[in-house]
């Protein structure tokens, strides 16, 4: 598929197609061959806005070696419709799939949001029971830090259940009841990329 530069660009929502190819209005991309390489050039970012993000539906400790993902040209807004999260179900038997919608907005925040929720539930116990982002292509400056916004969030989820490590953001949800008026906001903090 050809690539279109992420500067050339339109800033418009995009929303996440399938989780083996990307089809966004940011342009088309074969996941399996994200490379640094293919971009050229990539000039540094303050957030993920123009960067490729995966995520991931994690278990641990029965996560399997073959998971399914979703990856994301970043735009300004990001929709990860509820419909293709429940592509990516927990790998542990007998967990409550939330059916939850996750945006990432200006590419400094995440959003889930639960009121499609039909019914109510918990993230099974586990060790970590949540979703992974990763950057994939290191475009953006390393995350240094997140935080949940408590004005805004209803869910109780808490900063302890946020691990940042340079590129990957790991957000456990385990133990945590939800239901239709559960709603959380994360706010991400990236270092200075000079």
């Amino acid at each position: 598929m050809k690539m279109f530069g992420a500067l050339s660009l339109a800033r418009s929502m995009c929303i996440v197609v399938a989780s083996l190819t990307l089809v966004t209005a940011c342009g088309d991309v074969d996941s399996f061959n994200l490379r640094n390489s293919s971009w050229g050039e990539t000039e540094p970012y303050t957030n993920w806005d123009f960067t490729y993000v995966q995520l991931v539906r994690a278990t641990t400790p029965c996560d399997s070696e073959v998971q399914e993902k979703l990856i994301v040209l970043a735009c300004a807004d990001v929709e990860f419709p509820s419909e293709q999260l429940a592509k990516l179900k927990s790998s542990c038997s007998g967990v409550t799939e939330a059916e939850v919608t996750i945006d990432i907005i200006d590419g400094r925040s995440i959003i889930y949001d639960f009121s499609s929720v039909t019914t109510k539930g918990t993230f099974k116990s586990a060790s970590f029971n949540g979703y992974v982002f990763t950057e994939l292509l290191g475009a953006a400056p390393e995350l240094v830090g997140v935080s949940v916004d408590g004005d805004v969030s209803t869910l109780e989820l808490d900063d302890d259940a946020l691990r940042v490590d340079g590129n990957v953001l790991r957000v456990n949800f385990e133990g945590i009841h939800f239901d239709d008026t559960a709603f959380v906001k994360i706010d991400l903090v990236f270092a200075d990329p000079d």
